[in-house]
């Protein structure tokens, strides 16, 4: 099973002892606490990784954090985040819920709340495969309520394996205008919603979507975007006529993935276009077709290194 990684955030600081006590609330043993060396220097701030395991039954609980310093005596060390993990090949879902629970409740009483939502895609996997629907539905709604807080005032909106539909998401944002990037990874889409545009601003747009071809593109506008990147098992052709939107595109990752062709004409809509991304696709490996493209696209860079 895979493990799960919680997150903490306290508005302020919280202590190492704090820390240990709420870890010690929720295993069966006092945990082992490990103090890294200090690391920075007196322009800035220094810092130290702090680790703590415990069990809890077969649960391996895993603590880590940074404690930040002005110096090796500073008496006010200052600790706001805190990441756990939780490990284990044999626990049943039920038996990992009840501990993040017991943290979550151990947490708040020191005043950090629960950021776990925003990565909880393996915590929702395994609901679902424990038939735990109920669980799953609620856990689902929390994601889309904490995602929904989270992009309603974002500068730039990155979504990475929601587990929940993402144009309500999209859809609450208040600064659309002003949005210049976005990142869609792994939300399960085989289009764009329409609440994606809302943000004609853009200027990178990253689609790693494994059923999304070309053809969602075709028919939106965006006048700024500069960089696209598309990973997607289903990306097999791009034609001219998907990215006509992208005038001012300047740069096109289409690298890991099974492309087979690019329409030459791509350059006319694109005029600015010079730098395309094929690594590790069918059609670098295509010589002629690789030969046509670049007697066509003569300024083009094909390659990371190139330049």
């Amino acid at each position: 099973m895979a493990d799960w990684h919680l997150v903490f955030h306290h508005p302020v600081s919280l202590t190492l002892a704090t820390c240990e006590q709420v870890l010690n609330s929720v295993v069966d043993a006092p945990v082992a606490v490990q103090i890294g060396e200090l690391d920075g220097n007196p322009r800035d701030f220094y810092a130290r990784p702090i680790t703590m395991t415990g069990e809890r039954g077969d649960v391996r609980v895993g603590f880590t954090t940074s404690q930040s310093m002005l110096d090796a005596s500073d008496p006010a060390p200052i600790i706001t985040h805190a990441n756990v993990t939780l490990s284990s090949a044999t626990a049943t879902f039920a038996t990992k819920v009840a501990i993040w629970r017991a943290l979550r409740t151990a947490f708040a009483a020191v005043g950090a709340g629960d950021r776990s939502l925003l990565s909880a895609a393996p915590i929702v996997d395994e609901a679902d495969a424990a038939g735990e629907a109920a669980t799953a539905m609620a856990l689902r709604r929390e994601i889309s309520a904490a995602l929904i807080e989270q992009v309603a005032v974002s500068a730039n909106i990155t979504i990475t394996s929601p587990r929940v539909d993402i144009a309500p998401i999209l859809a609450a944002n208040q600064r659309a205008a002003s949005i210049l990037s976005v990142g869609l990874y792994d939300c399960g889409l085989q289009r764009l919603p329409a609440s994606f545009s809302r943000f004609p601003n853009i200027e990178s747009l990253w689609l790693h979507e494994d059923a999304l071809d070309a053809s969602a593109l075709r028919g939106l506008s965006l006048p700024k975007l500069r960089q696209l990147t598309v990973r997607s098992m289903a990306l097999r052709r791009v034609t001219k006529d998907e990215l006509a939107g992208f005038p001012a595109l300047e740069v096109l990752r289409l690298s890991d993935s099974p492309l087979e062709s690019l329409d030459l004409a791509i350059i006319d809509v694109c005029p600015k276009l010079v730098r395309v991304y094929v690594e590790n696709t069918p059609l670098e490996k295509n010589a002629a077709a690789m030969a046509e493209l670049r007697a066509r696209w003569p300024r083009m860079l094909w390659r990371y290194q190139d330049g």
